[in-house]
Parts: C-alpha cells; structure tokens; sequence
C-alpha cells in the first residue's frame, strides 16, 4: 500500500511526457518548493528513439544514460544500453535527498523494465511505500494499471499530456496538500 499520493503524468512515446515533467519541476522551483528526483531527456533519429540522458534534480547534473547502440560496459536491458555508472549516480543522490526535506519527487518514467525489477524499481518501491511526500510519474496509458497494481499505489490521479498545464497540476498537487 503507498502512503503517498501519485501524480501520474500520461502519454504515448514522443507525446511530450518529459516536456510537461520539466515544466513542472520549473513550476515547482518557481513556488519554492525542494524537488527530487529525474527528468529523461530523449533523442530522437529519423523518428526512432535513439536514446536518452539522465538529469538528476537536485545536482542539475546532465548524464548520458542509454543509447540504442553498444557502448563499452553498458548493460543491455531490452532494446537499450544503460550505462551503469550514470544509473548509480542516479540512485546515490536520490538515496542521499531521501533523508532531506524534500516537497515533491518528480520521476520520470517507470515502465515496462521497472516490472521487472530492474533500474528504478526498488528505489520507486521505497519512495511510495515508506515517505509521504507527493509522487510525479510519467508512465504511458496502457501500462499505468499494472504499474499501480504491482506497486501497491492505491491513490493516484491520472493526468494525460496537454490535459492539463504544469501550473494546473502543480494547483491540483498543493492543494490537496493543504487539506
């Protein structure tokens, strides 16, 4: 059972998940508020996904995560390579902000490799089960059911990209907040 509300942004691929992510977290700062987390940032060639980097929250810092084509010592895992460094500086400092007052995690994206245990699971697993703190996910539509189901998250809002802007939800989030 989780003890936090999740906040699940929806989309297709390319339908502008990260995009609406980002805006939130600038939405967020903007309000003061201390956010957590990570921001995917994909790269696209000739309408194929071809990879994406991984911007951690609090340090800003930019690493390049998975590619579609082998590099030395990254893992493959599905139809990527993930490099396992930019993975662990990852769970580091999201493991270290744990411990901080932080207002809202911002995760992007959970999906069909977190099913299976890999990546982001068992940080993912930890934050909605044992913290109260408010949870943004992007997954996509068709795999939002069976994330919750497997996750144990009992009380979550689903929002699709462009239904609402990152100031709505940011709205939505701080005043259920205040209740």
């Amino acid at each position: 059972m989780s003890h936090t509300i999740v906040y699940v942004v929806a989309g297709e691929q390319g339908s502008g998940k990260s995009t609406l992510m980002m805006q939130l977290l600038q939405e967020a700062r903007g309000h003061g508020l201390r956010c957590g987390g990570f921001l995917a940032r994909g790269y696209w060639n000739n309408n194929k996904r071809t990879g994406f980097d991984l911007q951690l929250i609090d340090s800003g810092h930019l690493l390049p995560f998975c590619r579609d084509n082998q590099l030395p010592g990254w893992e493959p895992l599905r139809r990527f390579f993930f490099s396992p460094e930019a993975l662990q500086a990852g769970i580091r400092e999201m493991k270290a902000m744990r411990n901080q007052e932080i207002d809202l995690w911002l995760i992007d994206e959970i999906g069909p490799i977190e099913l299976k245990g890999a990546l982001w699971h068992d940080f993912f697993f930890d934050l909605i089960r044992n913290h109260r703190v408010p949870v943004v996910v992007s997954m996509r539509p068709a795999l939002i059911e069976e994330i919750c189901n497997y996750f144990e998250i009992d009380k979550y809002v689903v929002h699709s990209v462009g239904e609402l802007t990152a100031t709505e939800i940011l709205s939505e989030i701080t005043a259920r907040q205040e209740k």
